[in-house]
């Protein structure tokens, strides 16, 4: 039996398909905004130890700005302190590179996206 069949009128063919695709859009919705993360390590002289790289999980895409901003803001306020002080070791040009905590930070920035969540 074809799909066509099923029905008896156009009009209740194109009915189920927008129930459909308004059903798909429920499950699966459009994330839009993303906190992308780069971090950065260094050497003991200060220099930079390879190229920073980024990454963004799963964990943080969004469907609004607002939702987005507010992690942003959270995840940079929480990484300050350490920011700081492995910035001031980088000046100086004594980098404790046996402790990850004095020798690497995380930097974020907001990111467009358009995807659907998975």
């Amino acid at each position: 039996m074809a799909f066509k069949d099923l029905f008896k009128t156009k009009a209740e063919r194109e009915a189920y398909a927008r129930g459909r695709k308004d059903q798909y859009n429920k499950e699966h919705p459009k994330l839009r905004w993303g906190v992308q993360s780069i971090h950065y390590s260094f050497n003991e002289d200060g220099t930079l130890y390879g190229t920073p790289y980024t990454t963004m999980n799963e964990s943080a895409k969004f469907k609004t700005k607002k939702q987005a901003l507010s992690v942003l803001n959270d995840a940079e306020k929480s990484m300050l302190r350490r920011k700081n002080r492995v910035l001031d070791a980088v000046k100086k040009k004594k980098v404790d590179i046996y402790q990850s905590v004095d020798s690497s930070y995380t930097d974020y920035k907001l990111v467009k996206i358009n995807e659907r969540k998975k």
